[in-house]
């Protein structure tokens, strides 16, 4: 029985330390390398945004959530004059997006216009911002988790 715990508590620091450290070291912003030939790139800087999961609601309930992860592209000008981080505007304008968006009828899904919403993400944001700041919006991933597949989630009715 001791083991079992011993066992236990091991395994949950290991992934506690690594979850750690991989937040530390994942967890800021990357910039895009100088290529040395002086290209429109060169102008630019990537930042990751932290993932974000938005429910969708229908007929009263939780029917999953939409799983997105982005990655943007700013002007470096423009990052070093702003005194607040770039990427919580992007985060929120996801869940904005995808939460105030039409509503998504997941038993007849089509494919999503990507572009559409990416482009529509991106004008919100300089929109809020007051100006061209944000070059463009990529999506990194991007899925929808019915409730049926949702650790814990259940597909009956609790009535």
């Amino acid at each position: 029985m001791i083991k079992t715990i011993a066992v236990g508590f091991w395994i949950c620091l290991v992934t506690l330390a690594s979850t750690w450290a991989g937040a530390t070291y994942l967890g800021g912003e990357t910039k895009v390398e100088d290529d040395g030939h002086g290209g429109p790139m060169d102008k630019l800087q990537q930042i990751q945004a932290r993932p974000v999961s938005v429910p969708i609601i229908m007929d009263g309930a939780i029917q999953g959530y939409v799983m997105a992860t982005t990655v943007f592209t700013i002007k470096k000008e423009m990052s070093d004059k702003l005194s607040v981080k770039p990427d919580a505007f992007i985060v929120d304008e996801v869940f904005r997006t995808f939460y105030d968006g039409e509503p998504i009828d997941f038993k007849r899904l089509k494919k999503p216009d990507v572009a559409e919403i990416a482009k529509r993400i991106k004008d919100k944001v300089n929109q809020r911002f007051g100006g061209q700041f944000v070059e463009d919006v990529l999506f990194e991933d991007l899925n929808y988790v019915p409730m049926g597949k949702v650790r814990g989630g259940s597909t009956k009715s609790d009535g």
